[in-house]
């Protein structure tokens, strides 16, 4: 469904630049478990909410987050 964006010049490159904490996107089997949980009686206290599987790249970008991207230097590392 994505393809013929990916494929559109440019595109996989300005998707290389975005931060992602965990280092890599989600595979398609992750997205798929967040909606067969979501579809479960077991999110039956999941109302209104929005669920990125995206790596934290959102709770990097969001200005309102409180949230720095991870160092991975190892500098922080105890």
């Amino acid at each position: 469904m994505t393809r013929p964006l990916l494929d559109m010049d440019g595109v996989r490159e300005a998707l290389a630049e975005i931060p992602t904490p965990a280092g890599r996107w989600a595979s398609a089997d992750e997205v798929a478990s967040v909606i067969a949980f979501l579809v479960s009686p077991a999110s039956a206290a999941v109302v209104g909410q929005v669920v990125y599987v995206d790596g934290g790249s959102d709770a990097v970008l969001r200005p309102d987050a409180g949230v720095r991207p991870v160092d991975e230097s190892g500098a922080g590392d105890s």
